[in-house]
């Protein structure tokens, strides 16, 4: 069973990922541009910047590649950041809709890595819906949502 009929189909749920994370993160620019600078009023900059911070983080710069395998009809996806800011990560197949998540801890609490590594996802599949998250006050924060598909 094939979830989307065509490639329009995820051509527009690529679009709309990338317009969700463009509307969050132009928002947080325009939030702490228009407060006022005076700390002794309410709004004041230094807070309201504090808070977006603390809820819309910055854009995460994440690479990902594929490995085949030793079973052919599977592949590995690696997710990788320059900094160590992914804590986890959740791949949905678009062909079955199945979801693979993968996580990063140390000593049983959710940490933040560089790399993370989804293995045996379905090598046949029209593309995935890969979700980073990154850990912010002992919280996962989604901070950035993308599409892929083995070439």
């Amino acid at each position: 069973m094939t979830l989307f009929k065509n490639d329009d189909t995820l051509e527009i749920i690529y679009k709309l990922f990338q317009a969700y994370s463009y509307f969050f993160h132009q928002n947080k620019t325009e939030i702490t541009s228009t407060v006022t600078s005076d700390t002794n009023k309410v709004p004041s900059c230094a807070a309201v910047s504090a808070f977006v911070d603390s809820k819309i983080p910055s854009t995460v710069d994440v690479t990902s590649s594929f490995a085949t395998s030793e079973d052919v009809a599977t592949v590995d996806l690696l997710v990788s950041s320059q900094e160590a800011n992914i804590c986890f990560v959740r791949v949905t197949e678009l062909s079955t809709s199945r979801i693979v998540v993968n996580s990063y801890s140390r000593g049983g609490v959710l940490g933040n890595t560089r790399n993370l590594t989804v293995f045996n996802l379905n090598s046949d599949s029209l593309g995935y819906i890969v979700e980073v998250w990154k850990k912010i006050d002992n919280q996962p924060v989604l901070v950035k949502t993308f599409y892929t598909k083995q070439s």
